[in-house]
């Protein structure tokens, strides 16, 4: 069977869940918001670009740091809440490619 996660690829649970497909046999892939080396053997892994989600650890940790130390959590949470909803799309389409290259 032929399994999509899209999860945290950091996630000790979502690892957990993965490792018990792939030990079982399962095809197993992986689409993440965060850019991860899993050491699990995956059939594919695709990283979705998607607004604070990290996915650029580069650019967008380093972008979250600075963030985080010049503004107060109340304007980060509204700079979120005004984003997020707009790129949305975005990543559905990253999500949705890697959906048709899976089936």
């Amino acid at each position: 069977m032929k399994i999509l996660f899209v999860a945290d690829g950091r996630s000790p649970t979502a690892l957990n869940w993965m490792r018990h497909f792939v030990n079982s046999g399962h095809e197993v892939h992986l689409a993440s918001l965060y850019a991860c080396t899993p050491e699990l053997k995956l059939a594919s892994m695709t990283i979705i670009p998607f607004p604070f989600g990290g996915a650029d650890q580069g650019t967008s940790q380093s972008s979250a740091n600075v963030l985080r130390r010049l503004l107060p959590p109340s304007i980060r949470t509204k700079l979120r809440q005004n984003i997020v909803p707009s790129r949305l799309a975005e990543s559905a389409r990253h999500l949705k490619v890697a959906i048709d290259i899976i089936k």
